[in-house]
């Protein structure tokens, strides 16, 4: 017999990797192969480590070690290669290195490729392993360590509970808000191939029914930003133009009269580069006053625009540039050029969330890979943090509870991972003192997301822990699609939720459609199967 397959982890939690050993018997006729933790004595002087038998069994050439269980500690699996039964076999750890031993199914030979990882995007890992005698098989088992405690009712135009949008396949824009002020968000949905081009959804006694907002073509992009424009005590809704476009408009809401009428629309930008992808509102200068904070894609730049004080008769609201950059080259993107569709530009930035990153009483803008601080005198000043990821959807907030707040970024059009970067402050060790100054730390949450187009940060069970909501857009009906929640604990660590595995969303928003108090969530497909609209109704009781 010989050690065959090895595996290093912290096994007691005692903060030093220890090591595991599983061994092959050859020929394999007899059950004398174990898997050992060999346990580091902390001391790099110390040559013998304690050893610890697990289990005697048939050849056990194969093995993996993960937290199965979610537990917080490191288990360990392996599969029979050898003898009568082929069992798998679980190690389940109480965290101090000693382990409960299951064998949860037999009668699947596995050799060498014994693998941990989350398959199915659940939140737990699930197993993989392959055959050598039968070497055509291979073996998977599904992991359901994570109970699904959350249920939905589905609503879509698909199956007539929804009336069919606009009919068109570039849904560009989705926008959900109280703009009625009876309780349940209203859904407008922008197309920019068809008219109407912004329809709304409300609920009516409990159905839904479509009215017309604007009935002229226009070319609207995604993004959107809902506020009180014009002062009158109810929500505006704005829509930003695209790669044909360099306008922006907002629509000013005629509550309480919503008779079928479309909207009175109203020009914010009207000169400069065309497309603008992205947009949101906020006081980010601390005037007490709401903003209009915009990427134009066209014109390599993030401008910022303060509302008239008449903004029902403004041509025009004075907006100027608070940040510029060139296309002239970039760094080379985190998840490569090759993973980035070709209609981005280089050195294109999209992505905005805001959040008081620094802690001083004001909100800041976060986008383009970098968070931006108000500097006085209409100035802002932006500080990096991840130069190589730009091109995302961006979200911020408290997910590790203490210090600054974190940030998401995720590529919204491409494939890549889900990362969140945590700022750590710099100690001066020369000065024995801290700096005030850090490094955006980087953790992968979701290894790889196709088009994860939507992202927000909310509460999602009341726990008092911020979790994350994430879909995929399913571009050209041709890549992966899932709606996600990852539930956090505050210290960084999340369980997935799956809301629905297969389904393309756009634009998504997560928020209390009926009023219940619960969030649903819209989902909203650029193309894939377009024309369409889906609502998830949150039913957990």
């Amino acid at each position: 017999k010989a050690a065959d397959r090895f595996e290093v982890a912290d096994i007691n939690g005692d903060g030093k990797n220890d090591i595991i050993v599983s061994e092959e018997m050859y020929p394999g006729l007899e059950p004398e192969a174990s898997v050992f933790v060999y346990t580091n004595p902390g001391n790099p002087n110390l040559e013998k480590w304690e050893r610890k038998s697990l289990v005697t069994t048939w050849s056990v050439n194969n093995l993996d070690a993960a937290d199965l269980d979610n537990d917080g500690d490191i288990d360990i699996v392996t599969c029979e290669h050898k003898g009568t039964d082929y069992r798998r076999l679980i190690f389940e750890n109480d965290g101090k290195g000693n382990f409960t031993i299951s064998s949860p199914d037999k009668g699947h030979e596995s050799h060498l490729g014994t693998q941990l990882f989350d398959l199915d995007s659940d939140g737990d890992l699930d197993m993989v392993s392959i055959a050598w005698d039968n070497y055509k098989y291979l073996h998977v088992w599904r992991n359901d360590a994570i109970k699904q405690e959350f249920t939905w009712k589905h609503l879509s135009t698909k199956t007539g509970e929804i009336p069919q949008t606009a009919g068109g396949k570039q849904q560009t824009s989705c926008l959900t808000a109280d703009i009625d002020k009876d309780g349940t968000a209203e859904i407008f949905i922008t197309d920019r191939s068809v008219v109407p081009s912004v329809i709304m959804y409300k609920l009516v006694n409990g159905k839904f029914e479509k009215f017309t907002i604007d009935n002229d073509p226009l070319r609207i992009e995604a993004g959107n930003a809902v506020f009180d424009i014009d002062g009158d005590g109810d929500l505006d809704i704005v829509f930003p133009g695209e790669s044909q476009s360099n306008q922006i408009w907002w629509w000013e809401n005629p509550y309480p009269v919503y008779d079928g009428k479309p909207w009175i629309r109203r020009t914010i930008k009207n000169s400069g580069s065309t497309k603008h992808h992205d947009l949101m509102t906020g006081d980010f200068d601390g005037d007490g006053k709401t903003e209009l904070v915009f990427w134009n894609q066209g014109g390599n730049l993030l401008a910022i625009a303060e509302v008239p004080a008449d903004p029902k008769t403004a041509k025009e609201w004075d907006w100027k540039p608070i940040y510029t950059y060139t296309s002239d080259s970039e760094m080379e993107p985190v998840i490569g050029l090759e993973n980035y569709p070709s209609f981005r530009g280089i050195n294109e930035h999209e992505g905005l969330a805001k959040a008081d990153i620094d802690g001083d009483g004001l909100i800041d803008i976060v986008g383009g890979g970098r968070w931006f601080k108000y500097k006085g005198d209409g100035n802002f000043e932006p500080n990096m943090i991840e130069a190589g990821y730009i091109f995302t959807r961006c979200a911020a907030g408290q997910l590790i509870e203490g210090g600054r707040p974190e940030i998401i970024m995720s590529a919204g059009d491409g494939y890549g991972p889900m990362n969140l970067y945590q700022w750590v402050e710099k100690y001066d060790d020369w000065q024995k003192k801290w700096t005030g100054t850090g490094t955006w730390v980087k953790t992968p949450i979701i290894e790889t997301l196709y088009d994860g187009h939507s992202i927000d940060i909310i509460d999602f069970n009341g726990d008092g822990h911020l979790d994350i909501f994430s879909a995929e857009m399913k571009l050209n009906a041709s890549n992966p699609g899932a709606i996600r929640i990852l539930l956090g604990d505050g210290k960084g660590n999340f369980k997935t939720h799956i809301v629905h595995n297969d389904i393309g969303c756009h634009e998504g928003k997560i928020i209390d459609i009926d009023g219940d108090g619960d969030y649903d969530i819209v989902s909203k497909p650029y193309n894939w199967d377009a024309p369409r609209l889906d609502v998830f109704i949150n039913t957990t009781r």
